[in-house]
C-alpha cells in the first residue's frame, strides 16, 4: 500500500495554497480593478494572503467562500472583519448557529443594501 508522508502532504498543501493565492489574485484583480490597480501586485497578495488567514479564523474555509470574503474586504475595507466601521459585520461573522456559505450571504446582502445607500444597522 502507498502511503503519503507528512512531508509530500505538506509539499502538496503548499502548492494547493500557491495555486490558489494566484488564482485570487486574478479574479480580484478582475473584479476589482481600480482598486487593485491602487494596492499594485504585491499589494494584492498581501490582501489576499491576510484574508485567508481572517477567513479560517472565522471558518470559512472553502475556496469559494474564501473569494466572497476576499470580495467583503474590497467592498467594505480591509479591516471589515474587525468590526470597527460595520460592527454588524463582525456580529454576522461570529454567529456560531449559522455555517459559512450562510453567513457570508447575510454578508454580502447586508453589503448591497449598504452599497445601495440603504440604512443598515
Amino acid at each position: 500500500m502507498l502511503g503519503i508522508r507528512r512531508e509530500q502532504y505538506e509539499v502538496f498543501a503548499q502548492q494547493a495554497r500557491l495555486r490558489f493565492e494566484g488564482e485570487a489574485v486574478d479574479y480580484l484583480r478582475g473584479c476589482w480593478p481600480e482598486e487593485t490597480g491602487e494596492l499594485g501586485p504585491e499589494g494584492v497578495l498581501v490582501l489576499v494572503r491576510q484574508g485567508m488567514g481572517e477567513a479560517a479564523g472565522f471558518a470559512i474555509e472553502r475556496e469559494a467562500h474564501v473569494l466572497r470574503y476576499l470580495n467583503l474586504m474590497l467592498a467594505l475595507g480591509a479591516d471589515f472583519s474587525a468590526g470597527e466601521t460595520h460592527p454588524w459585520a463582525r456580529e454576522i461573522l461570529l454567529d456560531a448557529d449559522a455555517d459559512a456559505g450562510a453567513r457570508l450571504e447575510r454578508l454580502e446582502r447586508r453589503t448591497a443594501e449598504l452599497l445601495a445607500g440603504k440604512d443598515v444597522p
